[in-house]
């Protein structure tokens, strides 16, 4: 009986070693494939970061045509704005000319209405 719990042991030993071998190399294998996705990252951010600092030129280029363009836009729209103002003087320039013709008009007018109607006494009387 102490013998065959002696082959037991031993059996329980010899499987825990191929176990503890087997997870031994499972375990290099992981670290193995960690540090070959580490390198694969570390080759993707640094053709990342030449690519990053091509699209952070191209961005620089976009937003000095950007800026240029603003800068464009709001000459031309200063302009505009200019010449709409002097357009809308203008116009305001004649507007109060024809009020004011108009009131003179109408001042004749009573002016006018008025007279008639002294006449129309006097044609009465």
């Amino acid at each position: 009986e102490l013998s065959t719990r002696i082959e037991k042991v031993q059996g329980d030993l010899a499987k825990a070693k191929d176990s503890a071998q087997d997870e031994r190399v499972s375990f290099i294998r992981r670290i193995r494939r960690l540090e070959d996705l580490l390198t694969e990252a570390k080759e993707r951010e640094i053709v990342s970061a030449n690519d990053q600092s091509i699209t952070v030129a191209g961005l620089e280029q976009r937003i000095a045509e950007a800026e240029s363009d603003l800068v464009k836009e709001r000459q031309t729209s200063t302009e505009r704005a200019e010449k709409d103002y002097a357009e809308m003087q203008r116009l305001q320039d004649q507007l109060d000319k024809a009020q004011s013709e108009i009131l003179q008009g109408r001042s004749k007018c009573l002016d006018l209405q008025i007279d008639l109607e002294q006449l129309m006494v006097e044609v009465a009387g």
